[in-house]
């Protein structure tokens, strides 16, 4: 357990002039663990991507509905879209 004591993080004076313990060591690997596990989370939400599609009908009472769709193609050459 003294390598639990040396993971003391948060000494508010010099190394020198303190003694290491177990509660302080014990509570610095489990906040590193937090922060690291927290870390890790949100950068991998931050890298999902997510599609959202959502279609809305017009209510009005009119006989003809105009629909327009704009699609954008990236990898599709001129000459296949013409």
């Amino acid at each position: 357990m003294d390598w639990l004591k040396s993971v003391h993080f948060y000494r508010k004076v010099p190394r020198d002039l303190t003694e290491a313990t177990l509660a302080g060591g014990t509570i610095s690997l489990i906040s590193s663990l937090i922060m690291a596990y927290l870390f890790i989370t949100n950068f991998s939400k931050y890298l999902e991507v997510e599609t959202v599609t959502s279609v809305q009908l017009d209510e009005s009472q009119e006989q003809k509905v105009l629909i327009n769709f704009n699609v954008t193609l990236f990898h599709l050459p001129c000459r296949f879209a013409s």
